[in-house]
């Protein structure tokens, strides 16, 4: 399995999230992003790496969006978005076709944001629609993955097993696109 992270300031989640992940023998590929346009390239086909098959976004979330850091004006790229990420940028911007997208940002579990994700050619979106804590997180994500990975299990059993750990778990939502 091919997994691509993105990270924002979410303090050591995302390397025990991917240490995790390459134990169970998943190649994992991470890009740090600090500005929007970064946030935005990688949810593209082009922009992270051929091949990967789920693109966890470890970032903070709230209201149904992602957390971006503020820049200085002058730092802002032509065009590129100011303020957090959410639903309206997914949908303008992101092209992943067939592809899994797991958040672990409190609150991206929003119906809206999850809309635009398969309106962005997902064909799942999994994420909190709470305020989670940390720890529930990471361990969520670590548990999916290796019911994926490890006992082969299918993107829906591995969700109910993952979400099943306790009442913060609890808090993950699976969003599939019809069929």
């Amino acid at each position: 399995m091919k997994v691509a992270l993105i990270v924002g300031d979410t303090g050591n989640e995302a390397h025990a999230i991917r240490y995790t992940l390459e134990e169970f023998g998943a190649e994992v590929m991470t890009k740090w992003i600090g500005r929007p346009n970064a946030f935005l390239t990688a949810l593209t086909k082009e922009g992270l790496y051929p091949g990967f098959d789920t693109l966890v976004i470890s970032f903070h979330g709230e209201e149904g969006t992602f957390l971006i850091p503020e820049l200085g004006e002058e730092i802002y790229e032509e065009g590129e978005p100011r303020g957090n990420i959410g639903p309206k940028e997914i949908r303008k911007f992101a092209a992943l076709e067939g592809k899994t997208v797991l958040s672990t940002g409190c609150e991206t579990g929003d119906s809206e944001l999850a809309q635009a994700f398969l309106d962005a050619g997902c064909k799942a979106f999994i994420a909190p629609e709470e305020a989670v804590d940390g720890n529930s997180a990471t361990i969520f994500t670590q548990l999916f993955f290796y019911e994926k990975i490890q006992n082969k299990r299918r993107t829906e059993e591995a969700f109910r097993l993952a979400q099943g750990i306790d009442s913060e778990t609890r808090y993950f939502r699976l969003f599939q696109k019809e069929e």
